[in-house]
C-alpha cells in the first residue's frame, strides 16, 4: 500500500504506508512555465494501481504504479479542472471544469468531449464503471451511459432544490446521492 505526497508544483512521490521514507517512485509533472501550476488536481485509482494528474495547461498525464512510469499524457482545453476521476474499472478518466468536461477512454484510446446544460459542480462514475453521474449548479444531476463508439447523450434525472456539492453512487449503483453545502441530501433511485 502507498499514498501519494506532494512535494512541490512539479512533483509526487509514492510512499510505502508501512514505512513513510521509503519512496516507492517519483512522479515528475515536468518543467512549468513561468506562473504556471502544473498539478491541479490528482487522482488514485481504487485499486491503487493508477494516478492521475491534470495541469493547468490541460494535460492530462495517467502513470502506472506497477510500471513506474507515465503510460498516457493527451492535451486537452480543461485548464483549471474542479475535479479529476478514475472510473472502478480503471478504463475511464474524467476531468472537468465548471461549463466543460473530458472522459477519457484508455482502452479505446478515445477522447469524449462532454458539454453540460449548466455549471458542472460534481461527478461520480457508477460501480459497474458503465455511466457517469453529472451535477450542474442548477440543481439537475444527468446519467450517461459509457458506450465505447457510441455517441454520449445524457439523460436528465431530476432537478431540486439544495444547492448541489457532491454526488456519490451507493456501493450496489441503485442510487445517486447528492448532497449540498447547506447539508442537505436527496436520493435518487435508479431502479423506480
Amino acid at each position: 500500500e502507498f499514498f501519494l505526497s506532494i512535494n512541490s508544483q512539479t512533483e509526487m512521490q509514492l510512499r510505502s504506508t508501512a514505512e513513510p521514507d521509503q519512496v516507492i517512485a517519483t512522479i515528475s509533472a515536468g518543467s512549468p512555465q513561468p506562473g504556471d501550476h502544473p498539478l491541479n488536481e490528482v487522482a488514485i485509482s481504487d485499486d491503487g494501481t493508477l494516478v492521475a494528474w491534470v495541469s493547468f495547461r490541460g494535460e492530462i498525464h495517467v502513470w502506472s504504479v506497477g510500471e513506474e512510469r507515465e503510460i498516457k499524457t493527451v492535451a486537452t482545453k480543461i485548464e483549471a479542472s474542479r475535479d479529476l476521476l478514475i472510473s472502478p474499472d480503471n478504463r475511464y478518466i474524467m476531468a472537468f471544469t465548471s461549463n466543460a468536461g473530458i472522459i477519457l477512454d484508455l482502452q479505446e484510446d478515445q477522447t469524449i468531449s462532454l458539454k453540460g446544460e449548466g455549471t458542472m459542480i460534481s461527478a461520480a462514475f457508477s460501480p459497474d464503471s458503465k455511466s457517469v453521474a453529472i451535477g450542474y449548479g442548477t440543481s439537475s444531476v444527468d446519467l450517461v451511459p459509457l458506450q465505447p463508439g457510441k455517441q454520449i447523450k445524457g439523460m436528465s434525472l431530476l432537478k431540486f432544490s439544495i444547492d448541489l456539492d457532491h454526488l456519490e453512487f451507493t456501493a450496489d449503483g441503485d442510487k445517486i446521492i447528492a448532497g449540498s453545502s447547506n447539508c442537505l441530501l436527496a436520493v435518487l433511485d435508479l431502479k423506480m
